[in-house]
């Protein structure tokens, strides 16, 4: 039975189903090879070395833009849930912005100035760019969900209730000795997903480190 399933996802692999969602970063693709469903990614480092910038792009950004290039093509659907827990989702869409602007403009532009904090003044070229990323992140809250508060027990709930509304749970028996006594119980075995193609990214930002969960 483990063979088997074991032999299964090599299969889908030969088929090119294994591939997963682009990260970004071609030269890393050698070493972590796409955004891949069933695994844990944490992200750490000391304040300020840019583990937020870099874990929104590797596991938020460029998976929604590889996902947009690939879905008229190929039977692929997307989910991501950012719990963002040191940023309003306000900022976490402007730093969104900022990151746009560079991509299609070439134009490194500083949160704060775009927000006009402190002594910062927007110009009008640099609003008017801001602007153009409207239709872009029409589309990404069609994939995004930020949550901004919660807690483990209230994360571990959405996680399983998304997950069970996408796939089923089995489960195996198992004989367990209270006081010498056996008592059968069911343990958890496996989890199947309706849409094999289906990516769920959960995402988590927290001190001091960020953590990523792909099923």
């Amino acid at each position: 039975m483990l063979f088997e399933e074991a032999l299964a996802i090599i299969d889908r692999g030969r088929e090119g189903q294994n591939e997963g969602l682009f990260h970004g970063y071609p030269k890393l693709m050698n070493y972590i090879p796409g955004v891949q469903k069933g695994t844990i990614y944490n992200v750490v480092g000391g304040t300020g070395s840019g583990k937020t910038s870099f874990a929104l792009s590797t596991f938020v950004f460029n998976p929604f833009e590889d996902y947009m290039r690939r879905k008229m093509q190929e039977d692929i659907s997307l989910e991501i849930i950012v719990w963002s827990m040191e940023m309003s989702k306000e900022i976490l869409v402007t730093k969104g912005i900022c990151r746009k602007i560079f991509k299609d403009c070439g134009l490194l532009v500083d949160i704060n100035y775009v927000l006009s904090r402190g002594k910062n003044r927007i110009s009008q070229e640099i609003y008017d760019k801001v602007l153009l990323t409207r239709e872009y992140f029409e589309e990404f809250e069609n994939v995004v969900t930020i949550l901004t508060a919660a807690n483990p027990t209230g994360i571990h709930k959405t996680i399983k209730s998304r997950a069970l509304l996408n796939g089923k749970e089995f489960f195996k028996p198992l004989t367990i000795y209270e006081d010498g006594v056996p008592r059968e119980v069911k343990q958890f075995d496996y989890y199947k997903p309706n849409r094999p193609n289906h990516y769920l990214l959960q995402y988590k930002i927290t001190l001091p480190y960020k953590s990523q969960r792909v099923s």
